[in-house]
């Protein structure tokens, strides 16, 4: 009978309603106080579904690996970093001085 009522939800409702009719009204009770908790709990524990704007927002951004300037010795993400001579510097300019000694 559900079956035939899902698609409208006001016949949904007139199945209900003719349901509870034919049952003693004790086990009408019964049933809305189950059916009461059950949408209480559905409400507290279980979690929203995503939204699209949660797709949307972009990941975490990764942590970069950290490196240590050859000249220096300053400490410095690797993105930033200036790396030549399979060696990592700060700037240009102690690349520059690292590679005029060597």
């Amino acid at each position: 009978m559900l079956v035939f009522c899902a698609g409208c939800p006001a016949k949904l409702v007139r199945c209900f309603s003719f349901a509870f009719r034919l049952l003693s009204p004790e086990m009408s009770r019964i049933l809305f106080f189950a059916l009461l908790a059950f949408l209480v709990w559905l409400w507290f524990f279980k979690k929203p579904a995503r939204t699209k704007s949660d797709k949307n927002k972009p990941a975490e951004p990764v942590a970069e690996r950290i490196v240590q300037c050859a000249e220096c010795g300053l400490r410095i993400p690797e993105g930033e970093a200036v790396f030549t001579d399979a060696q990592y510097f700060c700037c240009p300019e102690h690349r520059d001085a690292h590679n005029g000694r060597v």
